[in-house]
């Protein structure tokens, strides 16, 4: 019988990708997934941010790896991943270190 393969994400990890950190208005354009320039970026986002979200990894930097997650309105946001250590990226205060890329509120 073959091994039982466990994800890499704890429980108190998978948390964590629902936390959000203060809203940060960003006048850089965003990017979908598909790459795609997103409109009407220019609003300040709800925090925590309601409803589901997709996600997908982005940039890679050593250890680091970039989470990027966009909900059903339009907002997307990353956090950096540490997959050396298994830990987000924090401020000074020890809260969850998220960067806002497209606010539609």
């Amino acid at each position: 019988m073959a091994p039982v393969r466990r994800s890499r994400l704890s429980p108190a990890l998978t948390v964590l990708l629902l936390l959000a950190a203060t809203p940060v208005n960003l006048d850089i354009p965003a990017l979908d997934a598909a790459g795609s320039p997103q409109k009407n970026c220019s609003g300040r986002c709800l925090n925590p941010h309601r409803n589901q979200f997709k996600w997908w990894y982005g940039e890679r930097k050593n250890c680091q790896v970039q989470v990027m997650r966009q909900w059903s309105d339009g907002c997307t946001h990353y956090q950096w991943f540490n997959t050396c250590n298994n830990k987000w990226d924090v401020d000074s205060r020890g809260a969850a270190r998220v960067y806002w890329t497209c606010c539609t509120h």
